[in-house]
């Protein structure tokens, strides 16, 4: 696991984290551990742009029409 070491944090907001972390019933640590997980998640804006790249990465533009050679093999039934 990696670690983070953030310097010229004002007290006042360390003092809002223990409390709040307090009322979760857990550490510091852990609070600050949730809140950057959380932060670190994509947004769903994010992620749609992400697979918006994928897809134009992923387009096929070679090769035939697959749509109709299965309309020749189900009609030659």
């Amino acid at each position: 696991m990696a670690q983070v070491l953030i310097r010229k944090l004002d007290e006042s907001v360390v003092k809002r984290l223990k409390e709040t972390a307090v009322l979760h019933g857990h550490s510091l640590e852990q609070e600050v551990r949730d809140i950057l997980t959380q932060a670190a998640k994509p947004k769903p804006e994010e992620r749609r742009a992400l697979a918006e790249r994928l897809q134009k990465l992923s387009k096929w533009t070679g090769g035939p029409d697959s749509t109709q050679m299965i309309r020749e093999d189900r009609d030659s039934r």
